[in-house]
């Protein structure tokens, strides 16, 4: 059965006993049975609307709960799609994916060779201290073989040449 259908069925139960425990006069007949007189009283029939009005809002909040834990659902499965599909998004510079990728690479090996380091808090600081050191100097000598290619201005002004090209024809045999 539906969560609707339970609740339903719920609060006719409470409406049931409440009856059984003397909030209603009279007798109670089987769901649903009229009077054998054909007649039902007023109080019947203001019991049955009311009974009917329950039912009706408490299916009407359920699907309006179920609906809402459904949209829910929904926005949270396409909030993890789109987080995935970020993470795994390239950035816009070729320089900084390559980067990326041999972090990747490189610091497992780093974190391993870290952790290991167990004896004082001094070889830690020291493996951190001369592993910046290195990388330091890395990138120090990139910089400078980058400079090494750029123009460099002459201190001697440079001459004009004047060349002639003769037009010469040619033919192929």
């Amino acid at each position: 059965m539906s969560d609707s259908t339970n609740v339903l069925m719920d609060m006719i139960q409470k409406e049931i006993s409440s009856m059984a425990g003397g909030s209603v006069q009279g007798y109670s007949l089987p769901l649903g049975a009229k009077p054998e007189n054909g007649e039902e009283n007023e109080d019947e029939k203001t019991l049955r609307s009311i009974v009917r009005e329950i039912c009706r809002k408490a299916i009407k909040k359920t699907n309006r709960v179920d609906e809402d834990l459904e949209l829910r659902k929904i926005i949270r499965h396409l909030i993890v799609e789109v987080k995935k599909e970020v993470e795994s998004a390239p950035h816009s510079s070729t320089a900084i994916n390559l980067l990326e990728e041999l972090l990747k690479q490189i610091l497992p090996g780093v974190e391993v060779d870290y952790k290991t380091l167990t004896t004082s808090k001094e070889q830690r600081e020291s493996f951190r201290a001369n592993l910046l050191d290195a990388v330091s100097k890395l990138l120090a000598a990139e910089d400078v073989n980058t400079e090494a290619g750029t123009d460099v201005e002459m201190d001697v002004p440079l001459e004009e040449i004047d060349i002639k090209v003769d037009d010469h024809s040619y033919t192929q045999a």
